[in-house]
This record gives structure tokens, C-alpha cells and sequence, in this order.
């Protein structure tokens, strides 16, 4: 696909979309001088949910994708 090829399909796409975040975003990556000013803060609860989420993922304390759809099998089949 040639560059400007891909320039329409990303223009095209900057045009559909209302996802405020997702064109900040792009604009991030496209522009080294553009300054985003919104940083999001975790709140101590959501600060508190990550180190959990860290701390059962360092000790295994998760499932594989293939287990996890192993018992969402089981619980629709029974």
C-alpha cells in the first residue's frame, strides 16, 4: 500500500471517529511538539486494584486465555 494510500485511509478514519481520547492519541504520535496537558490520576482504589493485579500476576495467581474460556464453557453449559 503506498503512502498516500495510507494517509487517506487514516484520514477517513480520523473523520468517523468520536473517540476523543483516540484522537489525542493520534495526534500524540504524529506530532512531536503537541503538549497533552490531560493526565489522568488514579484514585486510590484503582492504585490499590493494579498492585493486587501485579502482585497475583508475579505469583501465577491468573488463568491462561485457554482455561478462562474452558470455564466460561462450563458455566453457559450447565
Amino acid at each position: 500500500m503506498s503512502t498516500v494510500e495510507l494517509q487517506e485511509i487514516l484520514v477517513d478514519k480520523a473523520h468517523l471517529t468520536l473517540d476523543r481520547n483516540l484522537l489525542n492519541e493520534a495526534i500524540q504520535l504524529l506530532d512531536d511538539d503537541y503538549e497533552f496537558t490531560e493526565i489522568y490520576k488514579l484514585n486510590d482504589g484503582e492504585r490499590e486494584e493494579i498492585i493486587i493485579g501485579l502482585n497475583d500476576l508475579e505469583n501465577q495467581n491468573f488463568l491462561t486465555n485457554e482455561a478462562a474460556n474452558k470455564e466460561i464453557d462450563l458455566w453457559l453449559n450447565a
